[in-house]
């Protein structure tokens, strides 16, 4: 296909960056909210259950090393936490014509390529509510595609 006539991809175009308005959360690592998706995610029995929902789909055969694989790979997710996310679009052709209006996020993922053709995941999460201690009703969704 001649160039002219080749399609344009939106992501070769522009490209989501975090707008002025995003700020990171004011306890840093020691973040409670943060130390607790860190501790679900790696907790053995949700491990299982990620580890079963991907069997049962029948996207991993050899079920006595998937449990350590989705272990080694939930370990690697970077998180970070953020009292507001917002995302500004940048056209990357002309970033003078840009919108400096931002789209508040929830959760943002970002996926970074590394050598040898792995990933790092890294899961910014945004909350406003303190966490009680004690408090057994936190909600945890993790849609699975």
């Amino acid at each position: 296909i001649p160039e002219d006539f080749r399609p344009t991809f939106l992501s070769d175009i522009t490209e989501e960056k975090f707008s002025a308005r995003s700020t990171t959360c004011k306890d840093g690592p020691q973040c409670p909210f943060r130390a607790f998706y860190a501790q679900t995610i790696q907790d053995e029995h949700f491990c299982r259950l990620l580890a079963k929902n991907i069997s049962i789909t029948g996207k991993f055969t050899d079920k006595s090393e998937l449990i350590p694989k989705v272990r080694e790979r939930l370990a690697s997710i970077q998180l970070h936490c953020y009292s507001m996310i917002e995302l500004q679009l940048i056209d990357l052709q002309n970033e003078d014509s840009s919108s400096n209006e931002g789209k508040e996020m929830q959760v943002y993922l970002s996926v970074i390529a590394e050598a040898e053709g792995s990933s790092c995941l890294n899961m910014f999460l945004k909350h406003n509510a303190v966490l009680e201690e004690g408090s057994a009703s936190r909600n945890f969704s993790l849609q699975l595609t």
